[in-house]
């Protein structure tokens, strides 16, 4: 489904998601807020009327909800296929879903890793919070023959699937097995907080050809400097929805000048739906935030003292905007798609 999520919006790529596993269970604060789960009930309904069987399976209350159980639809790793994607897409792969989920099999997972094998000029960022379940998966010993073989075997059977275009069987026709890492699947953590900061020690262990982080919803100061000359793209942003919680402004710049010191892309998403607002315009209803995040009320008797910030709330992200100080911040490291464009160049003596 295309997005707007606009960490998939990288040049020459057009922005999708595609979900071929429903439901997730809480993993951390940052799932407390979950928009998928808040539209699962309604999506359980839909899905009913439609007989599409998604959205069927109740989760745990405590931990997921209603509709919002896992489950596993692998007949949707074969729509890029099907589906005629012609034009290179930037997938956020399991949007509504986690891959490496407890519940997802060894048979899904292998399944995952070779269809985005079979679609070199798409990329897939593979974004998770089951962080040890996705370095033992990665660093199993054998996972590249396992997933070359699965691939070969799905390339076998879709060549012989009449709903594939011309263009889509040539393509496959002569697909190779690109070496491992995949070097167009990009994995991820999402780290949101200080205490979701253990997860970066077991990304740094799986081989990737790029490691990124989604520091969303922003909720506490994280250092990453341990761990940046090991990372190759940071994104972060604030929270929305009804119930978000602020972000002080100066988590998201001690993130940006740790990423510019240490040479790695910064992507600055969005403020969410709260936004930094000078002393002299605060007004009743701004809300005063400290360093460590623990908000109170702004009131005309408030002296903000150092380190303090003042936010407010405005109608959506959108109005909140994605500028900080002065600048978007939308940097990205080179894609594959920018490699075999710049190597094309060269081979015919026009790079530059």
């Amino acid at each position: 489904m295309p997005t707007a999520i606009e960490w998939t919006h990288l040049p020459g790529y057009i922005g999708e998601t595609l979900n071929p596993s429903k439901g997730c269970d809480w993993a951390s604060k940052g799932c407390d807020n979950c928009y998928a789960r808040a539209e699962a009930p309604w999506l359980k309904r839909l899905h009913a009327g439609l007989g599409t069987g998604y959205y069927q399976v109740d989760g745990d209350p405590r931990t997921s909800g209603p509709g919002f159980g896992f489950t596993m639809h692998p007949e949707i790793l074969d729509k890029p296929f099907v589906k005629g994607w012609t034009k290179p897409r930037c997938v956020f792969f399991n949007s509504t879903s986690d891959l490496f989920h407890r519940l997802a099999t060894e048979e899904f997972i292998v399944a995952s890793y070779a269809m985005m094998a079979l679609r070199p000029r798409d990329l897939w960022l593979v974004l998770t919070k089951q962080h040890t379940r996705m370095a033992q998966w990665l660093t199993t010993p054998g996972r590249a023959d396992t997933v070359r073989q699965a691939a070969e075997a799905r390339r076998m059977r879709l060549l012989a699937d009449d709903r594939l275009s011309s263009s889509q069987r040539k393509a496959l026709g002569g697909w190779q097995w690109p070496g491992w890492p995949v070097p167009n699947i990009w994995p991820g953590v999402s780290v949101e907080d200080p205490d979701a900061a253990r997860r970066l020690r077991w990304l740094v262990r799986v081989p990737a050809a790029r490691r990124f982080i989604s520091a969303e919803p922003l909720l506490g100061p994280l250092d990453l400097r341990p761990w940046l000359d090991q990372l190759d793209w940071v994104i972060t942003g604030g929270e929305s929805g009804q119930r978000a919680r602020p972000a002080h402004p100066d988590w998201f710049r001690s993130i940006r000048d740790q990423c510019v010191e240490g040479g790695v892309p910064f992507l600055f998403k969005q403020w969410g739906v709260h936004v930094e607002v000078p002393a002299g315009d605060a007004r009743p209803g701004d809300l005063l935030i400290p360093p460590d995040g623990q908000c109170s009320q702004w009131t005309p008797q408030t002296i903000p003292t150092a380190g303090q910030a003042i936010v407010r709330r405005v109608d959506g992200k959108h109005a909140a905007g994605r500028v900080l100080d002065g600048r978007v911040w939308h940097q990205h490291p080179p894609t594959p798609l920018e490699q075999l464009t710049h190597a094309g160049q060269a081979s015919t003596g026009r790079a530059g």
